[in-house]
């Protein structure tokens, strides 16, 4: 049965990630070109890259959170030409790492695609409420999308049902009539489907556990999902 609404997750899944760090990469460079000795967008990447690791902080970091990692990071590693703060570095990041998004290949035609079809969509995101908002109005088709339920605006993360309950609530749909799209196996796959929804688990970004069964709905691209539609 064609759905009256579709979740989605959004980094990695509306937003590609990897892209964006390198876009913020070239905007870092030329702003603290002339503080660094040494340096290219490429290793600059690089470097964030290793510690954002698909926007989850890896469980073995010193840091508490994926900015301060990023910050501390970036001002330990790279090549000053003088004492740098990590606290400028960290802000510097959580006001313009938003604004770089890059959306997923293929976001824009999938997203205009369901709206002529007049199926709601809407973002629910694990993260900070001001830069998933950022995030989101950063994109071409940001101004489509109905709602965003963040889990610190409500206190409630994936893969708990009752933020997925909430994005349903907010677009007027039951969980049952609702999709969910999303790159993370347990936080967006399980934690849908255990909230009554038809889960598409969107491969390539994070690997699919062994010891869970395989996902019965997958795709590779946001095309993909259209495709399902479609059959």
């Amino acid at each position: 049965m064609a759905p009256k609404a579709i979740l989605f997750d959004l980094d990695n899944t509306l937003t590609h990630r990897a892209l964006s760090i390198d876009r913020y990469a070239e905007r870092f460079l030329h702003e603290f070109k002339i503080e660094i000795a040494e340096a290219d967008t490429r290793q600059i990447s690089h470097l964030i890259g290793r510690i954002d690791n698909g926007g989850y902080l890896r469980p073995e970091s010193e840091y508490s959170s994926i900015r301060e990692a990023v910050g501390y990071t970036l001002a330990q590693e790279l090549k000053w030409t003088g004492p740098v703060d990590p606290k400028r570095l960290i802000t510097h990041w959580m006001d313009h790492f938003p604004s770089a998004a890059v959306e997923m290949p293929g976001a824009s035609a999938m997203v205009q695609a369901l709206h002529r079809k007049g199926i709601a969509m809407g973002v629910i995101s694990n993260g900070a409420e001001h830069s998933r908002r950022q995030t989101l109005a950063a994109l071409p088709f940001g101004e489509t999308i109905e709602t965003m339920i963040c889990s610190e605006a409500c206190g409630i993360a994936k893969p708990r049902s009752e933020i997925f309950h909430l994005g349903a609530q907010a677009l007027g749909v039951r969980p049952e009539h609702c999709w969910f799209v999303g790159d993370h196996p347990q936080n967006d796959y399980l934690g849908a489907t255990a909230a009554g929804m038809l889960a598409v688990w969107l491969s390539g970004f994070h690997p699919w556990p062994a010891s869970i069964t395989p996902a019965e709905r997958s795709i590779k691209t946001l095309e993909g999902l259209l495709d399902m539609l479609a059959t």
